[in-house]
């Protein structure tokens, strides 16, 4: 981990750019900005302060300053900010107050060293607001992801107990019309009168 410790003034009086040198892609850089105004601190409670750069595959970086203190700006800078090698001529710092209103320092200059590795290069912008609502995005689409999984077993648990409700259902059906006939027989037996045999009538005899 390097801390690079600047003094930058939103009058832009130095006559000279600070100069940083990094790795391409390290990932523990740490900027220190004391940040004046003319010959004041400036007043950052209340203000929004971005790392702002250009970086040498002309894409462009937006950074937030994560901790302020006093006039101190401070932040670990993402490795994508560094994920070209080459000189990055525009990085300054924008201070943008309550009422939207922007100011900026000089610039900065960072000179990225290669990567002995190829895989180190990180093209493309960086703009943190931006990879934090990706990031909620894809938190959200997990979330939906596994509301659907959990949806698809409930209705398949659900089916399944339908299934054997109907199952259930025919076998007391056929129970039930089991019963009504064994009912039926005995019923039609009770109702069958027994025939009473005819006395055969025989004659007097003569």
């Amino acid at each position: 981990m390097a801390t690079h410790e600047l003094t930058l003034n939103l009058k832009k009086t130095n006559i000279a750019p600070p100069v940083i040198t990094v790795h391409q892609g390290d990932s523990a850089e740490v900027l220190k900005a004391a940040i004046y105004d003319g010959d004041k601190k400036a007043a950052l409670t209340g203000c929004k302060v971005h790392l702002m750069a250009a970086k040498p595959d002309h894409t462009y970086v937006e950074q937030q300053f994560t901790g302020i203190s006093d006039n101190v700006a401070t932040v670990t800078v993402d490795p994508a900010v560094f994920g070209v090698a080459g000189l990055l001529k525009v990085c300054y710092v924008r201070v943008r107050n309550a009422a939207g209103l922007d100011a900026t320092t000089e610039n900065v200059l960072v000179n990225v060293l290669p990567s002995a590795s190829a895989s180190g290069e990180i093209s493309g912008p960086y703009v943190d607001a931006v990879e934090a609502i990706i990031a909620n995005l894809e938190g959200q689409l997990a979330d939906v992801i596994a509301l659907n999984a959990q949806m698809q077993k409930a209705e398949a648990s659900r089916a399944s107990a339908e299934n054997q409700r109907a199952a259930s259902e025919k076998t007391r059906q056929t129970a039930e019309t089991g019963r009504a006939e064994a009912e039926k027989k005995p019923r039609l037996r009770q109702t069958a009168r027994p025939r009473t045999p005819t006395r055969r009538q025989t004659s007097p005899c003569r």
